[in-house]
């Protein structure tokens, strides 16, 4: 049999495939790595942590880098001890510093010098240059002392990834994303952001904006999504209460629980992290607030009873937001596979939904606009569009 050519020519150059391994042949258990986050995630693998804006990400990967570092708890979970380094791309070096320092006041606890660091890209184009950029970060990485057990980067979009909803365009980033962790042997955690419409509807691991590609290619998936806390604020607020307040007055105990019943409204926010892993079992769900800087598991356990917190709000429009969910699938599905300027006739045939509900949802979002093109009228992207 002739040997299989991979890449289209016999000029080019063919790939080398490994010996096959004989399973019968395997008597006891292999070695796995180490648990870096117990239970959850591999020494080496992948973690896409996503949500929509406001649930602190960036701050609960800081959280998780100092979890590492100081190999206390993340969410519950236990994590190893090790060198956790933070390629921050957004945040100004004096105020992701800050963010630190806050993070270790609240916890009371600093790690040993060279364990938690910081790599400040914020302002650097990695647009079309990923390859080179992920050179040099390995090259960096090499000279620590301690090899990195955690390397996170935040946000994914920065590394230059052209089209997020084009499978081809985020696989080639991922793949060197592999590479820094086959390199390192360090876990990679990346920090990415859900679409701008209402995810409840949706698994886990379908929630993430852009090509399903995200869905498939890391080994764990944690996902944020908002919950109503209206029935359980008041039981945590209780909780945080400051004990002096029972030592004081009826007015003055009166006047201190209400300004500081107010101010913890503003600032507390639920959350419901839920994990998709390859290699583990899947985990509950953890119920979480988020009390700035640091996210705390619910200990009460009224948040388990607390459903997701739809922008809409209701049962009448959490079908208008199922609708306008299903019209955001079935454009980054179109897109994904090349389609990025679909008809109405294309997205009734996809979607099932009629021409006029489509234009509808179409003038209602805050990311698609109807143009005429010829003789027919589509839907892009309003970034897209250039007059």
């Amino acid at each position: 049999m002739d040997d299989i050519t991979f890449g289209g020519s016999p000029e080019e150059p063919r790939m080398a495939l490994p010996d096959f391994v004989d399973l019968s042949q395997v008597r006891i258990p292999p070695t796995l790595p180490p648990f870096l986050i117990d239970g959850l995630l591999y020494q080496g693998d992948k973690l896409l942590v996503s949500s929509a804006s406001k649930a602190g990400k960036s701050i609960l990967l800081l959280e998780l880098a100092y979890a590492v570092a100081t190999g206390t708890e993340w969410l519950g979970y236990q994590c190893a001890q090790g060198t956790a380094v933070y390629v921050n791309f957004e945040i100004r070096a004096n105020a992701f510093a800050d963010r630190a320092y806050k993070i270790q006041k609240a916890r009371g606890l600093a790690p040993d010098s060279g364990r938690l660091l910081a790599l400040n890209l914020r302002g650097a184009d990695c647009a079309g240059d990923g390859p080179s950029f992920v050179d040099a970060l390995v090259e960096r990485l090499a000279t620590l002392d301690d090899a990195p057990s955690l390397i996170v980067i935040d946000p994914f979009y920065k590394l230059g990834a052209g089209d997020e909803n084009a499978a081809g365009d985020v696989h080639r980033v991922l793949r060197r994303i592999d590479e820094v962790a086959d390199v390192t042997g360090a876990s990679v955690a990346v920090v990415h952001h859900h679409p701008k419409y209402s995810q409840g509807h949706k698994s886990a691991i379908d929630r993430a904006s852009g090509s399903g590609v995200f869905g498939r290619d890391f080994d764990c998936i944690l996902d944020l999504m908002q919950l109503d806390a209206s029935k359980a604020m008041d039981e945590e607020i209780a909780r945080r209460e400051p004990e002096h307040f029972r030592g004081l007055g009826n007015h003055e105990q009166a006047q201190a629980r209400y300004g500081f019943r107010q101010h913890a409204e503003a600032r507390l926010a639920a959350w419901r992290a839920e994990a998709v892993c390859r290699h583990t079992a899947q985990p509950p769900p953890v119920n979480i607030w988020f009390d700035y800087p640091l996210h705390y598991v619910d200990e009460t356990g009224r948040l388990a009873a607390a459903e997701y917190l739809t922008p809409l709000g209701g049962k009448a429009t959490s079908r208008t937001e199922k609708k306008m969910g299903q019209l955001y699938e079935t454009m980054d599905a179109l897109a994904e596979a090349g389609n990025t300027q679909p008809t109405y006739a294309e997205l009734e045939k996809e979607t099932g939904l009629s021409r006029q509900t489509i234009q509808r949802y179409v003038e209602k979002s805050a990311d698609y606009m109807i143009i005429t093109s010829g003789k027919a009228n589509r839907i892009i992207r309003k970034d897209d569009f250039h007059e």
